[in-house]
């Protein structure tokens, strides 16, 4: 199993938040990627005390439009 560590959002507009970090394994033969049960309720309980959390980052947020003529 190969190992990294991705980021993720969750949540929207004033509750959207991102959590850095989390540990992902993907199968060299499958390529599927999976996040063990202890990482999930790790995740689980960030995401029910994110308020509480003491880091706060502003980030630059850019909308995604299609420009015209094109599929």
């Amino acid at each position: 199993m190969l190992h990294r560590r991705i980021t993720r959002s969750y949540g929207r507009g004033p509750d959207l938040f991102v959590i850095e970090g989390i540990p992902e394994y993907s199968c060299p033969n499958c390529h599927e990627h999976y996040i063990t049960g202890h990482t999930l309720r790790e995740l689980d309980r960030l995401k029910a005390s994110f308020r509480s959390m003491p880091e706060v980052r502003r980030v630059p947020v850019v909308s995604f439009t299609l420009a015209e003529g094109t599929a």
